[in-house]
């Protein structure tokens, strides 16, 4: 009987191949966001391909890149609201200590995402 056909079965092969592609777009990403000045069309393109992940079949019911797709997202989204505090509070002496909390923040999480696809493991969602 044909994979396909029944509703509930993944085909393996289709789905390391869409990880493999995946792991690509990640690392496109991930330098992206190492760059800083690209970020946000990083941060574009993880939206897209996690748009486009959640229509593919995939054997436990979602993607491992899903989960470092997310992870970018919060990254960038973080990212983009500490700037404007950091400057904003930049008179009072603490967006200082606040840019400098963002950096090292966004550092860490590049590190860890990228260790994490290297060694082919999920992230956590929230974190």
């Amino acid at each position: 009987m044909d994979a396909m056909a029944e509703p509930g079965v993944v085909d393996i092969a289709l789905a390391r191949r869409i990880e493999s592609r995946e792991e690509r777009w990640l690392w496109l990403v991930y330098v992206s966001y190492a760059l800083l000045v690209p970020a946000a069309i990083g941060a574009l393109v993880s939206a897209l391909r996690l748009r486009a992940l959640r229509r593919l079949p995939a054997p436990d019911g979602h993607h491992a890149a899903t989960t470092h797709h997310r992870w970018l997202l919060t990254t960038f989204v973080a990212g983009a609201l500490a700037v404007p505090v950091a400057i904003g509070t930049i008179y009072y002496g603490v967006g200082v200590f606040v840019a400098i909390g963002a950096a090292v923040w966004w550092t860490y999480r590049l590190v860890r995402g990228m260790r994490a696809l290297v060694k082919h493991e999920a992230l956590p969602i929230l974190v």
